[in-house]
């Protein structure tokens, strides 16, 4: 079929397909006025003894660029005795009736009893004539078994249980299809999956974030504060410990519903509780497409901050911890971060954490001068003076 004709036939049918989806066998004349007005069309109403007989509503002149050539056609809308739409016809100017009979053979293929042209359910019917206008014409009407012969009947009924017997069949495929997938939902619903497997992106960003409270309530913790650190023999304070922790949702056996937990066991170190560590906000994720809960762990998992003031000489790189000095692995840190400072004696402030696997460090230093070597310059000064006298 070569694209002039399919445009014909798409022209052609352009008011059945319209009909299918808008405008229905049985509504009352007022919708089908209101239907064809909505869709910016000025239809024309004819009426028989104060009731309305058909509506009418033409298209002139219409440009069809594949044909090169204008179609003109009226459609009408017939109503019965009760205002109510039983027939539609579509008349053509300037398509001859053999032209209309070859397209409809071809779009209506295996769907032509006699000369009956059926929609795909075998519920509505096409017939073709001439008018008395001489227009080629289009009439449909709903399928009613009684208005045809019997033959023609039995065969009408034998495609409609064909049809009813497709449609069955798929309609049972589609059952079975929903169910499955309702089946694959309420499995997936159903299940809790561990975050860091199932969506790793979502288990860092909500590790960093825990990382990141714990170590805001540390910060905020007055014992650990410099000032306190200050007054300490040492100069420096600790907190490190080791934990399991396991966070997670459990589901009801007979409801869809979940209860959250959280587990944290204590394993090393300075026994006090950190509080960002209860009542987490668990991420939820996606499972195609399905928002499920989840569940992670943490074995043997550190909290390791750290704080001290200490006193650094610097000379040609060679860093010397002179007072207050830090505990080794953390001289190794504080050391990399001051390479590049220049020659001198510094006052350094600390800060080293290590929590849940995020590391920080905050290092600042305020350059001095060594006073005792002040002290005894000046005494060899005043001696000096004296032997002078």
């Amino acid at each position: 079929m070569n694209m002039k004709k399919i445009f014909l036939i798409v022209v052609i049918l352009l008011s059945i397909s319209q009909l299918k989806s808008q405008i229905h066998f049985g509504d009352n004349a007022k919708t089908v006025e209101a239907i064809l007005k909505f869709g910016r069309k000025y239809p024309q109403l004819s009426y028989a003894n104060g009731k309305i007989e058909y509506i009418s509503q033409c298209e002139k002149n219409r440009y069809a660029l594949d044909l090169k050539k204008h179609i003109s056609y009226c459609d009408y809308y017939i109503m019965d005795a009760n205002e109510e739409y039983v027939c539609h016809l579509r008349q053509f100017e300037n398509i001859s009736i053999e032209e209309l009979k070859h397209n409809f053979n071809e779009f209506y293929a295996g769907r032509i009893i006699a000369n009956y042209y059926f929609d795909e359910n075998f519920e509505i019917y096409y017939e073709l004539y001439l008018a008395d206008n001489k227009y080629a014409t289009s009439r449909s009407k709903k399928v009613v078994l009684s208005n045809f012969n019997p033959k023609i009947r039995s065969q009408i009924e034998k495609k409609q249980v064909e049809v009813f017997n497709k449609q069955q069949k798929q309609l049972k495929l589609e059952q079975e299809n929903q169910k499955r997938i309702k089946e694959k939902e309420d499995s997936i619903k159903s299940t809790v999956f561990d975050l860091k497997t199932n969506s790793y992106s979502t288990y860092k960003y909500f590790t960093h974030d825990l990382s990141l409270k714990i170590k805001k309530e540390l910060s905020n913790n007055d014992s650990l504060s410099f000032p306190i650190i200050s007054k300490s023999k040492l100069n420096k304070i600790r907190f490190t410990s080791a934990y399991n922790l396991h966070y997670g949702y459990l589901k009801h056996n007979r409801s869809i519903d979940f209860d959250y937990f959280e587990n944290i066991v204590f394993i090393s170190g300075n026994n006090e509780e950190i509080q960002s560590l209860k009542n987490v906000d668990l991420p939820l994720i996606y499972i195609d497409n399905y928002k499920v809960h989840t569940e992670t762990k943490f074995e043997n998992i550190k909290i390791d901050f750290v704080r001290g003031i200490t006193k650094v000489k610097i000379k040609n790189g060679e860093i010397v911890f002179k007072k207050d000095l830090p505990d080794e692995d953390i001289q190794e840190i504080i050391s990399r971060r001051l390479i590049n400072e220049q020659n001198g004696l510094y006052i350094v402030k600390y800060e080293v954490s290590d929590i849940l696997g995020e590391k920080d460090v905050i290092v600042i230093t305020e350059q001095t001068k060594d006073i005792g070597i002040k002290i005894l310059k000046g005494l060899a000064v005043i001696g000096l003076l004296l032997l002078a006298l």
